[in-house]
């Protein structure tokens, strides 16, 4: 049987964070004490509340770029950038974007810098829904472009919720999903579809690539990716089976040209669309990560929700074939987690770990709303056994978010959250750990 760890900070080590935050105003190189350079929790911030979400890890001169929101006092919402070293010293941190601003996403552009996903809001504005804001910035963090989209359906504006976004070296795929209200019999049925928009290098938006739209009532886009010169395809969820029926929830993945438009693939009843997941009333599979898997294709993580309630780990895998994405099942696998098989884990990021026993380490925050602890853990290739996990957080006090992971070349892996280091008073939290998920060897 392979070997089970589990890793929780006390309550005594947050309070050392946060006598730290107090002493060295959030963003110097001694937030805890004593500080070691392999294993360490920094914490950056400004007045008011800043919650990280993602990462990005330059291996070249070993820094790293955080990705958050940081809510002013005022109330204002905007882009929070962070650059670091490995060691956790800040570099520079910036402040981009508007006065309402959420952060969702940062890759690598197509220029060397780094293109940054945002959901944006202007109330001022006649569309006072949700838009799809992108900022093109420098490798020094400075804004270089930005464009704002709100989609229009049958003349109502619909709120779009973008997730994420893909280089494709020569344009960018936004992904997610957009709700707009379907008068229907109830009057207010809100149908979410899958949104999917392309925008060129220069963020021009591509009107000739096809915006789609998921026959099912709830569905939501994750990722988007390139497998051929002419081919990408749409990771995602929704409450429709390959035959038309619902309501259960399933992973799915949804094949395009590169104009978008449907090509070959799938099948004639699913239209080029493929399930994953426990085809029964009462089970639902939502998909919340995806990296590439080892070979060619792509991991998949989310859950697994019982009627019942029960909350599961859910994984499956997809391979890519002459360009086509493929199943590799139409059954993912339901991971229970160890220690507390009830606990309660929403999976937010997933990354190849190629050190040591390969797998996958997958970062979750666990339990409820108001005592949430930031969560990691390591499976093997297939998915479905776990080596190891990890709990990070006062679960009583304290109300800790994760925002991504990352693993570095000697194994080491890095972690970008949110911690609660006051009542509503939230930091961004950076976390370096051993390749065990730990503080120490």
């Amino acid at each position: 049987m392979e070997s089970k760890r589990r890793n929780h900070i006390s309550l005594s080590l947050l309070v050392l964070v946060i006598a730290g935050v107090i002493a060295e105003s959030c963003d110097t190189a001694n937030n805890l004490e004593p500080v070691y350079e392999d294993y360490f929790v920094r914490l950056y911030g400004d007045e008011g509340s800043q919650e990280g979400v993602d990462l990005v890890v330059n291996e070249i001169d070993q820094t790293v770029v955080l990705l958050g929101t940081t809510t002013e006092p005022t109330g204002n919402r905007r882009l929070f950038l962070v650059k670091a070293d490995w060691a956790g010293n800040l570099i520079w941190k910036k402040k981009l974007g508007g006065t309402n601003d959420v952060a969702k996403d940062i890759e690598l552009s197509n220029d060397g810098g780094y293109i940054i996903l945002a959901e944006s809001q202007n109330d001022l504005a006649t569309d006072a829904t949700e838009n799809v804001k992108l900022i093109r910035a420098t490798p020094e963090g400075d804004k270089v472009d930005s464009v704002l989209f709100g989609s229009v359906i049958d003349g109502n504006y619909g709120g779009d919720r973008p997730h994420s976004i893909t280089p494709m070296g020569d344009s960018y795929i936004v992904t997610g999903s957009l709700e707009y209200p379907l008068i229907q019999a109830d009057q207010g049925l809100q149908k979410i579809a899958y949104l999917k928009l392309k925008f060129s290098s220069d963020l021009i938006l591509d009107d000739n690539f096809n915006q789609e739209f998921s026959q099912a009532e709830f569905a939501n886009g994750i990722k988007t990716f390139r497998t051929s010169d002419s081919r990408i395809y749409t990771l995602g969820s929704d409450n429709k089976d390959e035959n038309g029926n619902g309501p259960n929830y399933n992973f799915w993945f949804h094949g395009f040209d590169y104009l978008g438009g449907e090509s070959s693939g799938g099948n004639e009843t699913s239209g080029g669309n493929y399930w994953i997941g426990v085809d029964q009333p009462g089970h639902d599979e939502i998909l919340s990560a995806v990296c590439p898997a080892f070979g060619a294709g792509f991991f998949l993580v989310g859950v697994h929700i019982e009627s019942t309630g029960r909350r599961d780990m859910y994984t499956a895998q997809v391979a890519i074939d002459q360009g086509e994405l493929i199943r590799n099942d139409s059954l993912g696998k339901i991971v229970v987690i160890p220690v507390n098989e009830n606990r309660r884990i929403l999976p937010v990021s997933v990354c190849r770990a190629l050190t040591g026993r390969q797998g996958y380490l997958i970062l979750g925050t666990e339990g409820e709303a108001g005592a949430r602890n930031i969560w990691l853990s390591k499976v093997n290739i297939t998915g479905e056994s776990v080596y190891w996990s990890s709990l990070f957080g006062a679960g009583d006090l304290n109300d800790d978010r994760a925002g991504a992971v990352a693993e570095l070349p000697d194994g080491h892996i890095l972690v970008v959250g949110t911690v609660n280091v006051g009542v509503s008073n939230l930091k961004m939290g950076f976390f370096k750990l051993n390749a065990a998920g730990r503080f120490a060897e």
